[in-house]
């Protein structure tokens, strides 16, 4: 970690049980106490002029990454720790050690490049020394290896030839750097195994037998017994279109034909790599009349990923004409974000083209109409393949994409147009067990039922799990009451007891 500001020691915080503790300390902070888990009060009385920032794990990360996508001049394949990744996805970056926001990098063949491995590990520590920060480096043969001697090697900068021993260089680190969970780390500290060379004395039987299989992984993943694969990172396709004035720009009619000729030009570009965009961000710099620079952002946000530019062009001039020009623009930037491949699918030949100009008239109409009222405000339905009604679809907004596993719901025929959001209990007088009754009471009014279809037994997939009390096997009815009104109403096999589903 480096300093910020005068040389103050820098301390970052988090939220621990209704208490601020010390997340992460810089080195200065360490030389006058300050320890990772202490209460901020404590750190605050052993050094009252340390300034004191708020940890957010998932903006290092984002950092962490944006500093790998600049590594591909170094090497070709370039990743995060699997643990940092899997952390950041379950969001328990907060439980995750700090040993884990690391880089690395696949490193094989590029001696030639660099005429020795030592002098890749130096252009990497100048590299990061000029923007002011200090890394540690290793590297090895393997990924555990290198991992466990940037971390805890005396030295910042490591480099181990092929032909020595993995076995020497990692004995007498602890036995934290083999990438073991607490809970072995634990038992290996209760029984006297502190350092590396400890638990390489011991039979690799006898050790999977006491201490787990993952002890012996990770001791052959790092002497290079297990190989040990990574991924390397995706990197996001980038389309920005920009143009720079040196006469600003002062009047809303220029700058709006500034920014449709820039989306014309990003256009061109996105269907020459068959993409299309759903969110373009606009970005406005210059300076004002006191002579200060500004920066101005805005983003279109769209309910679907749109390749017509003259229907784009019809969203874009109002918001450009409300757009405030406190002075002359010098700096025009539009970006494509939230990308989909636009792949050209083949139509099928029985098919109107009235029907898919209509298609294309509704997607734009959404477009319109979610940049008015807003995208969360517009609802839509998909449908699940489940045989329970209540599971057979859901509403969601436009803005989330429903993960839908079926196209068209299972029954289309023979279901009410009208479901309840949840069945109502009602009194139900049958005859027999298995015939339908003859008459209900809904909502405090008696029914006499004149006709009825069924019954329809309905129960939950045997393939899911449900518990017994949210589901129970369902025979279903179709009624007809004296006023002419179809009712689906049910009844549970288990509780016997009644309940209306829906209307026709």
């Amino acid at each position: 970690m480096r300093h910020i500001g005068h040389n103050a020691p820098v301390v970052l915080t988090r939220q621990r049980a209704q208490q601020l503790s010390v997340a992460h300390a810089c080195e200065q902070a360490e030389q006058d106490g300050i320890r990772n888990g202490m209460p901020l009060s404590l750190a605050r009385a052993l050094c009252p002029q340390a300034r004191i920032y708020a940890w957010d794990g998932r903006s290092d990360v984002r950092a962490l990454y944006r500093i790998a996508l600049r590594a591909d001049n170094l090497s070709p394949i370039c990743s995060l720790d699997p643990e940092l990744i899997a952390a950041y996805k379950c969001a328990s970056l907060d439980k995750l050690s700090p040993l884990h926001f690391g880089l690395i990098l696949d490193l094989s063949g590029m001696q030639r490049l660099y005429n020795s491995e030592q002098s890749i590990v130096e252009k990497i520590s100048a590299r990061f020394a000029r923007v002011g920060i200090k890394c540690r480096c290793a590297l090895t043969a393997t990924i555990g290896s290198a991992w466990a001697l940037s971390r805890f090697a005396p030295s910042t900068q490591i480099t181990i030839a092929a032909h020595t021993s993995l076995r020497t260089a990692l004995a007498t680190l602890p036995l934290a750097a083999l990438r073991l969970p607490e809970q072995i780390l634990s038992g290996l500290y209760l029984v006297g195994l502190k350092q590396i060379r400890d638990v390489l004395q011991l039979a690799p039987k006898e050790l999977a037998a006491r201490f787990g299989v993952e002890t012996l992984r990770r001791i052959d993943q790092a002497l290079g017994y297990v190989e040990e694969r990574i991924s390397a990172i995706p990197r996001p396709s980038i389309f920005k279109v920009c143009k720079r004035f040196e006469i600003p720009i002062c009047g809303h009619a220029p700058l709006c034909l500034a920014v449709l000729c820039l989306f014309e030009e990003l256009f061109a570009a996105l269907l020459a790599k068959r993409h299309r965009a759903a969110l373009f961000r606009i970005v406005i710099s210059g300076k004002r009349d006191s002579g200060d620079l500004f920066c101005d952002k805005r983003e279109l946000s769209l309910t679907s990923a749109t390749k017509s530019f003259k229907h784009l062009q019809s969203i874009i001039a109002p918001i450009l004409e409300k757009w405030p020009l406190p002075a002359g623009a010098t700096l025009i930037q539009v970006h494509a974000k939230r990308l989909e491949h636009a792949s050209e699918e083949q139509r099928d030949f029985l098919q109107a083209h009235d029907l898919q100009q209509l298609l294309t008239q509704s997607s734009e109409f959404l477009n319109c109409l979610s940049s008015a009222i807003g995208e969360n405000n517009i609802r839509q339905i998909g449908y699940h393949e489940s045989f329970i009604p209540e599971r057979s679809f859901e509403y969601a907004p436009l803005c989330r994409r429903i993960a839908a596993t079926y196209n068209t719901p299972i029954f289309t025929i023979n279901r009410p147009p009208q479901l309840l959001r949840k069945p109502e209990q009602i009194t139900a007088l049958a005859m027999l067990p298995d015939k339908a009754p003859a008459r209900i009471v809904w909502k405090g009014e008696e029914l006499k039922i004149l006709s009825a279809v069924g019954p329809e037994r309905i129960a939950p997939e045997w393939w899911q799990q449900y518990p017994e009390t949210v589901y129970d096997e369902r025979e279903y009815f179709r009624l007809q009451d004296q006023r002419g009104r179809w009712l689906w109403v049910f009844r549970e096999r288990k509780s016997l007891f009644w309940f209306i589903h829906g209307l026709w």
